[in-house]
């Protein structure tokens, strides 16, 4: 196995193929990795809050993940009157 900053490769060719791939793609093209990639760490984190919280609504687990996320970056997340469900 060989290992870069780049990820897990079975050898240097196969790195040095990836690589040359990802210069080709378009500023459009990565970004949308870029979009993809957030959005599977975004449902992780709510997966686990469903897991660890089955009674949580929608509303609920969606703020406790964006909480989980700005945290995560060094953000403190405190909702608005108008971001939190109502009783």
């Amino acid at each position: 196995m060989y290992i870069t900053v780049f990820g897990e490769f079975q050898n240097e060719k196969v790195e040095k193929f990836y690589l040359e791939r990802l210069k080709k793609l378009t500023i459009e093209q990565r970004w949308l990795i870029v979009v993809g990639m957030r959005q599977v760490a975004v449902d992780m984190v709510r997966s686990q809050i469903r897991e660890e919280h089955p009674d949580w609504d929608k509303t609920q687990i969606n703020l406790e993940a964006t909480r989980r996320i700005m945290e995560a970056h060094g953000t403190t997340f405190r909702p608005t009157r108008r971001a939190l469900p109502r009783p």
